[in-house]
């Protein structure tokens, strides 16, 4: 019977307008949320290889457009050599020139130079330099072997060049030529397609040691640097065509990056596409899935936010009543017990806490001292700063003695300029003293008030439980007259009532 009863009530709990209506909001709620971003998951991931099929394509179609034009670099320089054992460079140009077997003037230049780097002949005619990794004397290849590619290089027209050379040995005069073909820089990226790349993809070619020969993102053309950073990917290093997703250092863009080796040339082409952008649509359909669900959350919160508004406001002035009455309470409390000046404990509370303490150290057998300190020539702050400036030195004693003493130790304000302390687990007199000098020295360092510097000294007497008394009553009295009596030897010190005179000790406080 009890069981049935149990399970009734709990029903009957959740038939409840303040618990139905939200529970009901809930498991629309996560229905409607977790269907939509299902959705939006799965279109992401569509999206996402979508736009990585689409980035391989591009680096296949991007490497057979370089492939070509290195061919023809490689062509040009395979004719101009076998035209330098027959005829002079100057006339083998010309020839060339002449049958249109050389690329097209706008963006190349061909020329022959000696072994000391001196221009021979040039086509058209032009004063680009050699290049000095070109020179002979730093090629490490024997006549006739790859090419080799220099860094990019800027000319005084303007222009940024990258020069591809051979070496060619003249048996007539056994000197060795250096043959070149000189590329505008800029001609490696000019293919770079915005439909396909976009703003911020990535074209670039990567010449010997990871130095970049031409990299193009948008409309931001750059030549020379290096691409090598720490955090690249071995796989992009590799140059196998893997699509890496990274963010390389130069602009912290997200891409789907493939490095593809050119066989053959000491090359690498470089191909990205920024993520961000090829994922556009998907951030497109994802806006409206999630504005179409928000709509949908914030109609269903209408409709059970009105049916459940009564009882939650009826709820919420309960609550806000009963938090009323406890903070009522408590400042009353606090106001019954504390001074309204400086905050501390008044008599009402001291006298509490140290019948406590005596009951606790009676049972424990233990100590404890109760010390009375008195602000020396009070009196004569209030008559010439007024009482404004006194009860501002009241409040920063009170600070300076609380923050002196052990969490454990008790400080209370009697009124006027008297403090009482009581310090639990402290009996031994030079124990007394040791903390009576630290508070002597706290108080009595400079205070500013009315923007004058100002200095008081403070007298202490102290007593201790149970030599020097076994109650309340009794141990504050007999702290009170070792403090009479330190201020009657001249203030600023302190005095035990153990080690007052015998007929002090005998005679009744002020």
């Amino acid at each position: 019977m009890t069981e049935r009863l149990q399970s009734k009530t709990f029903l009957q709990k959740l038939t409840e307008p303040q618990i139905l209506f939200p529970g009901l909001t809930v498991i629309l709620i996560l229905i409607i949320w977790t269907a939509t971003l299902q959705n939006i998951d799965s279109r992401r991931q569509a999206r996402a290889i979508l736009a990585q099929d689409s980035a391989r394509d591009m680096a296949q179609t991007y490497q057979a457009q370089l492939l070509r034009a290195l061919r023809e670099i490689e062509l040009t320089l395979a004719l101009l050599d076998y035209q330098a054992d027959i005829l002079d460079p100057g006339t083998a140009l010309s020839i060339l020139a002449d049958s249109q077997l050389l690329p097209p003037e706008l963006f190349f230049r061909v020329n022959v130079y000696d072994q000391t780097g001196r221009q021979l002949a040039g086509y058209p005619p032009n004063d680009l330099p050699l290049p000095e990794e070109l020179a002979i004397n730093n090629l490490s290849i024997e006549p006739g072997s790859q090419i080799h590619v220099s860094q990019p290089f800027a000319h005084n027209d303007n222009r940024t060049w990258v020069s591809f050379a051979t070496a060619h040995f003249m048996a007539t005069d056994n000197t060795m030529h250096i043959l070149t073909v000189s590329a505008d820089a800029e001609y490696f990226v000019s293919s770079y397609e915005y439909s396909q790349l976009g703003d911020s993809g990535l074209l670039a070619i990567i010449g010997p040691n990871g130095n970049i020969i031409a990299r193009r993102s948008g409309d931001n053309i750059s030549f020379g640097g290096s691409v090598l950073t720490d955090d690249v990917p071995a796989a992009l290093l590799a140059g196998g065509a893997e699509l890496v997703e990274y963010a390389h250092s130069t602009d912290n863009i997200n891409r789907y990056y493939t490095t593809q080796d050119l066989f053959g040339y000491p090359l690498t082409l470089v191909t990205g596409v920024a993520v961000e952008e090829q994922m556009n649509e998907f951030y497109v359909f994802r806006h409206q899935s999630l504005l179409q669900s928000a709509i949908s959350t914030l109609a269903l919160l209408l409709v059970m936010g009105i049916l459940g508004r009564t009882s939650l406001q009826l709820q919420r002035s309960r609550m806000r009543l009963m938090a009323e009455q406890i903070a009522h309470s408590q400042h009353v409390e606090h106001l019954a017990f504390h001074d309204s000046l400086t905050g501390l404990p008044n008599r009402s509370l001291f006298s509490r806490l140290l019948n406590q303490s005596i009951r606790e150290a009676k049972r424990d057998q233990q100590q404890l001292t109760v010390m009375f300190l008195d602000l020396d020539k009070f009196k004569l702050i209030n008559d010439t700063l007024g009482h404004d400036a006194g009860d501002v030195l009241l409040q920063e004693v009170a600070r300076r003695v609380s923050a002196t003493l052990r969490n454990s130790d008790v400080v209370a304000r009697l009124g006027g300029d008297e403090f009482i302390i009581l310090l639990r687990n402290t009996s031994e007199a030079s124990d007394i003293t040791d903390i009576s000098e630290k508070l002597m020295q706290a108080v009595c360092e400079p205070y500013s008030l009315n923007g004058e510097q100002t200095v008081i000294t403070v007298s202490i007497g102290a007593s201790v439980y149970p030599d020097d008394g076994l109650d309340e009553q009794t141990l504050t009295k007999h702290a009170d007259m070792a403090m009479y009596q330190a201020k009657q030897e001249g203030r600023n010190q302190i005095r035990l009532f153990a080690e007052l005179p015998a007929d002090l000790r005998q005679a009744e406080p002020r």
